[in-house]
């Protein structure tokens, strides 16, 4: 029984190994899947927003969203600090701009383009506060058309790539 054994376990070796250089060489020659309608419309809208917005929401945006904030001098200030710590906290759980489009936080990339489209029409960013120390902190007319016109045509894409409306700002 034992010599059996023996005898069957280089077989079963070598069926093995062929079977997975088969596996192998197949797996080589495989395409990968072409990308769904949502994917390419995802890398049309992050190629435009690094190209059309992303200086814009760097400048005006990323002091609260993003991981690349420079801080004031009245931060080292203790109630102040413990202030805008709290701010920034709730701002990056809300939306983080640090890696680029789609943002991290609340909501999918359609919410996100909307609750950044509502608070551009709102000119509800930066918050007051903000604005008190920090002339030219919200976004100049010019700003809000070119961030608007970003946001309107990445919704007409993700819309044509579902077949569904999402609800776009005009």
């Amino acid at each position: 029984m034992r010599t059996r054994v023996k005898r069957c376990i280089p077989m079963l070796s070598l069926v093995l190994a062929l079977g997975g250089i088969a596996a192998a060489r197949s797996a080589v020659g495989a395409r990968p899947a072409a990308p769904t309608a949502r994917e390419k419309a995802l890398k049309e809208v992050t190629v435009a927003y690094d190209r059309d917005v992303k200086t814009i929401l760097g400048r005006k945006c990323f002091d609260c969203h993003s991981r690349f904030r420079q801080y004031p001098w009245y931060h080292r200030l203790p109630l102040v600090k413990n202030l805008i710590d709290a701010d920034i906290r709730g701002a990056m759980k809300n939306i983080d701009m640090s890696d680029g489009f789609p943002f991290q936080g609340r909501g999918t990339p359609e919410g996100m383009l909307q609750a950044v489209a509502d608070e551009v029409r709102d000119d509800g960013m930066p918050p007051w506060n903000y604005r008190l120390l920090h002339r030219g902190s919200g976004l100049s007319p010019e700003e809000k058309k070119k961030v608007q016109a970003w946001i309107d045509e990445s919704l007409k894409k993700f819309e044509s790539s579902s077949g569904t409306k999402s609800g776009g700002n005009k």
